[in-house]
């Protein structure tokens, strides 16, 4: 198997080409990498905020009554927004 640097788009089973002023190929068949792309997803995940972790998605939530008091949102004050239904 060559590496990565001397691999073409003939060597990957997905891929899609685009036309551009450079060459840009896209690779989505990740397989063979499957263990080493999900360590990396986890590792993301541990110094990002996560939402499966940080909130508690028992709480439910009343959609009528906002969590945020929108006459403080500074952006509600903009004509465009005060246009939104």
């Amino acid at each position: 198997m060559s590496t990565a640097a001397e691999q073409t788009p003939e060597d990957w089973k997905s891929t899609d080409l685009f036309i551009s002023p450079m060459e840009v190929c896209w690779q989505f068949d990740y397989a063979l990498e499957v263990d080493k792309l999900e360590n990396l997803y986890k590792k993301a995940k541990q110094r990002q905020w996560d939402a499966d972790e940080r909130l508690d998605w028992r709480v439910e939530i009343d959609p009528s009554k906002p969590i945020v008091d929108e006459r403080q949102n500074r952006l509600m004050q903009l004509s465009i927004f005060q246009k939104l239904s």
